[in-house]
């Protein structure tokens, strides 16, 4: 008797999760593929979903507005604004990775990597990131090089730093500082790569101009290479600008560029601080 109830128990459980995926659709075949958001800040799914209109959300999810059906199915999926309905979500994320929606590829990498209401597997979840990065996805791409560095709780590839800088790059390449950033050290260190400083500060120079990440990305680091003239020559008055522009962490290193710096120079670079202040509506404490 107590088997059968075991056996009745492992059937429900078994039951409620859907059936596994025999093959990843291959979107390298579209024509074209979409991204819905390929902002790869903190804050970026917060803001797309704070700009949806959710009392004609599923009007337009009806309609075939691919941006409303994604928003739709992590809604479902979670559970937020609509009752949690984890089958649902999903059959819709795969129907937009199908229809060339990137997003939904990085979403269905984390259920099946995590195994959220469907079975766990690592060899889907692997085809979803590795897809969803070559077609252009951000957050792919950076996952991709921190699991080959081996710095991320993801793990599901040898260790392999040159594919590591490659993904890095990929993702700096579209834009994101961070990825940027850890190119520039990979560059520094000799990392997948031989140590090459003028390199390092090519990808760093790059960054303030970059779409996606904090403003003050990588500020610290040109702060850094301008004093010490890495990859680049001296230039105390870009020092001073940017250790100013990340106060009051940076004060101790601002205050000692300051000590080597003529009156002109300080001049100069304050000024250079204000501009940056007013282009960007930033205000920084100063220290």
């Amino acid at each position: 008797m107590l088997k059968i109830i075991i056996l009745l128990f492992v059937i429900v459980i078994t039951g409620c999760q859907r059936e596994e995926v025999a093959e990843v659709f291959d979107i390298s075949n579209l024509s074209s593929v979409e991204i819905i958001n390929n902002d790869s800040g903190p804050f970026s799914s917060e803001r797309l979903f704070g700009e949806i209109d959710y009392g004609s959300l599923i009007d337009n999810y009806n309609k075939g507005d691919h941006r409303a059906a994604y928003v739709y199915a992590i809604n479902l999926f979670k559970g937020y604004k609509f009752d949690k309905n984890q089958d649902k979500g999903i059959e819709i994320l795969e129907s937009l990775w199908k229809q060339g929606v990137v997003d939904a590829g990085y979403s269905l990498f984390q259920i099946y990597y995590l195994g959220l209401g469907v079975p766990e597997n690592k060899d889907v979840a692997a085809k979803y990131l590795k897809l969803s990065a070559d077609a252009g996805y951000i957050n792919s791409q950076r996952k991709l090089g921190y699991i080959y560095a081996d710095r991320d709780e993801v793990k599901m590839f040898k260790k392999n730093l040159s594919q590591s800088l490659y993904w890095f790059k990929r993702a700096a390449e579209n834009g994101d500082k961070v990825a940027a950033l850890n190119v520039a050290g990979m560059y520094r260190e000799g990392m997948g790569i031989k140590p090459n400083s003028e390199k390092s500060f090519e990808w760093l120079e790059k960054i303030p101009e970059m779409p996606y990440g904090d403003l003050m990305t990588g500020f610290p680091a040109l702060g850094n290479y301008y004093e010490q003239g890495i990859g680049t020559d001296v230039d105390l008055i870009q020092a001073y600008k940017y250790f100013s522009l990340v106060q009051p962490a940076k004060a101790v290193d601002r205050q000692r560029v300051a000590n080597k710096m003529s009156d002109k120079e300080l001049e100069i670079a304050n000024e250079m601080v204000e501009k940056w202040k007013e282009r960007n509506n930033i205000v920084v404490p100063n220290g």
